[in-house]
């Protein structure tokens, strides 16, 4: 189970204000927070209650009324996903968005090719491109017995793992994570965050330098076992945030998502990659 650590005084992301309507639909009611270095932010909240919004406006997908949002001080809106992607902030989709014609290695060598400007290449060139930091990539995500596997043969729970190595090509600061864990065992699970939490408290992996999660989750044991801090959502509102213990004992939470009889899950230790 995760222990929240104090946070460092500067964020990395910072969030002002947000507004977004659709017609008659309030989908942002002026939202604010904060993420820090080294942080897993969990979002969740009733269907509805702006998500997605939320990520699709993080990540340029979606141009918002009115707000500020900043990395590093750095404004991000109007900028479009590839600018704020070039900027350090990555994203995996609740459906994972690989290549099932190629195998991990080649999935891989694609996304660090993106990375650096060069999918123009000839795909004869490409193969021999990127080898070994594709291989170490794979290697950190646990799958570097599987680099010449098929994308399309893997485990479900294998492919959100490439998924995530494919992410971690471009040496993301930010990474934005849609529902990371939908579809998978419950011991699938446990390991991908573990896997992720791994990732963003142990920062010594030779091909990142440091990493901070925003997640949004159905799953209540990924987000009250991994997050360092929750914030919830509802009808466009942040209707409270803090710890994970804190968020559970919230009697508006419990009102308006969790409900009365919540029971605050317990994470048994967190699986290693195979």
């Amino acid at each position: 189970m995760s222990v929240a650590q104090p946070p460092p005084d500067k964020p990395l992301l910072q969030v002002k204000a947000l507004r977004k309507r659709f017609g008659g639909n309030v989908a942002l009611a002026g939202i604010d927070f904060e993420l820090f270095p080294g942080e897993m932010l969990g979002l969740i909240g009733p269907n509805g209650a702006g998500k997605s919004t939320t990520f699709n406006a993080l990540n340029g997908q979606l141009q918002v009324d009115a707000g500020v949002v900043e990395l590093s001080g750095q404004n991000l809106l109007g900028l479009s996903p590839q600018a704020i992607w070039a900027l350090g902030v990555g994203r995996t989709f609740q459906v994972a968005q690989t290549f099932a014609s190629m195998t991990s290695l080649e999935n891989v060598q694609m996304a660090l090719l993106s990375a650096k400007s060069q999918l123009f290449q000839g795909f004869g060139t490409v193969q021999a491109l990127h080898t070994q930091e594709a291989q170490a990539l794979l290697e950190q995500v646990g799958l570097g017995e599987r680099s010449d596997q098929g994308a399309s043969t893997l485990a479900y729970g294998d492919v959100k793992r490439l998924e995530l190595a494919m992410a971690l090509a471009s040496r993301p600061r930010l990474l934005l994570m849609d529902e990371p864990t939908a579809g998978m065992s419950a011991c699938e699970r446990l390991g991908l965050m573990g896997l992720i939490r791994k990732l963003v408290k142990q920062p010594q992996g030779p091909l990142h330098q440091g990493l901070s999660v925003l997640f949004t989750e159905h799953s209540m044991d990924v987000v009250f076992g991994f997050a360092d801090r929750i914030m919830v959502l509802s009808q466009g509102q942040i209707i409270a945030q803090g710890s994970p213990q804190a968020v559970a004992q919230n009697p508006l939470v419990q009102k308006t998502y969790l409900g009365a009889s919540f029971q605050y899950p317990t994470v048994q230790p967190e699986p290693s990659p195979p």
